[in-house]
């Protein structure tokens, strides 16, 4: 069995993340379309809005050695945009860190 920093949770999908970030915002996740929300009407409206929920996601789903998100450009401007962005984030770390751990 590996170790704890050597396992990779890739069950993660943008759903999950979406539901988490919902629930963070305070949106009730009975809504129809969580992902069409945008952020500016639940107070995600800057980078350090952002990265306070890249925070608690990376707690949530991500390994320990997430480290911060890459905000390139223009923000997210819907719940379920930044949900991907955050899922592309949490896989391109976690295959970076795969990579790592397989190579002799």
């Amino acid at each position: 069995m590996p170790a704890e920093t050597h396992q990779f949770g890739n069950d993660v999908d943008t759903g999950l993340i979406l539901e988490l970030l919902a629930t963070l915002v305070g949106v009730d996740d009975g809504d129809a379309d969580l992902g069409g929300i945008p952020l500016d009407s639940v107070g995600v409206d800057d980078d350090v809005a952002v990265l306070h929920l890249w925070d608690a996601v990376a707690e949530e789903y991500g390994e320990r050695s997430v480290g911060e998100v890459e905000l390139d450009g223009e923000l997210p401007s819907t719940l379920g945009e930044l949900a991907e962005l955050f899922h592309a984030q949490l896989g391109a770390r976690g295959a970076e860190d795969a990579d790592t751990v397989a190579a002799p």
